[in-house]
């Protein structure tokens, strides 16, 4: 078999509601690049969120939506919003109600509010201990956004109540900005992210095919959700998870078992890459 370059999305993809990576998927991935095929983590995670998982063994990865790149410990691509922009989306998001965080590659500016709800939803519980949230903070580099001045920011996560905010922050932005709306539901609230024009998985896909000399017809990608579109139909082969977005898996060129059925393990199997 040629060699293979394996584009993995984490969250909902190998990790379910952000627990560990199970041991099936965990061997399909060294056994995959023990038969020579590259696997490369491709996450709307900033790198200070995937160092939980890298020792696993990866041959890169690509964060913030395709922001950043790295490959084979080189970087080969980083870029962020300028700093007017940045102002005027947080003006924009203030202006409609609508909670964020600010990601950089190394720190996570985010509200309490929004930190107490990712932290929930990560421990499965309803309250929190200051000693858990400081923890969590820790890990994750998670700053409160009254420290931020203006650091150099990849992406934009947002939650919002109401639809009509999002809808009002759309007219104003989209003409600039990617805005991706999330349609699997997570709690009660509308979530997306904000990315530069142009700047998505797919096009990262691209950058990493380009550098290793390499071509898209040796790629296969799996993904979840709608920010795995653009690598979904950038790859040769496109996977869409069980447990993903229907809109997503309408794009897929076909659909493994859910994150908690090991899908990748066996579709590397189906597949032959391991």
């Amino acid at each position: 078999m040629e060699k293979l370059i394996v584009f993995l999305d984490i969250d909902g993809t190998i990790v379910s509601h952000h627990k560990m990576v199970s041991k099936k998927v965990q061997y399909a991935i060294q056994k995959a690049r023990s038969n020579g095929h590259y696997v490369i983590l491709c996450t709307g995670r900033n790198k200070v969120g995937i160092q939980e998982y890298i020792s696993i063994g990866f041959d890169g990865y690509i964060c913030n939506s395709g922001a950043y790149i790295n490959i084979c410990q080189t970087v080969i691509f980083d870029t962020f919003f300028k700093r007017n922009d940045i102002k005027k989306i947080i003006c924009v998001l203030h202006k409609y109600h609508i909670d964020y965080h600010l990601e950089s590659v190394d720190i996570t500016f985010q509200s309490l509010s929004m930190n107490n709800r990712f932290l929930k939803r990560r421990e499965n519980i309803s309250s929190l201990t200051d000693n858990m949230r400081n923890n969590f903070n820790k890990q994750y580099h998670i700053c409160l956004l009254d420290q931020y001045h203006y650091e150099p920011i990849q992406k934009i996560t947002f939650m919002a109540k109401e639809s009509k905010d999002i809808e009002q922050m759309q007219k104003v932005l989209s003409h600039q900005f990617n805005i991706i709306l999330h349609d699997i539901k997570l709690d009660d609230r509308i979530h997306g992210e904000i990315t530069m024009t142009g700047i998505h998985k797919g096009f990262a896909v691209l950058k990493v095919m380009k550098y290793l000399c390499l071509p898209i017809e040796n790629t296969i990608g799996f993904g979840d959700s709608m920010n795995d579109l653009e690598m979904i139909k950038t790859c040769f082969i496109g996977v869409a998870m069980k447990n993903g977005s229907l809109k997503l898996q309408n794009h897929a060129d076909s659909i493994c078992e859910s994150v908690d059925e090991d899908g990748v393990y066996f579709e590397f199997l189906r597949r032959g890459i391991i």
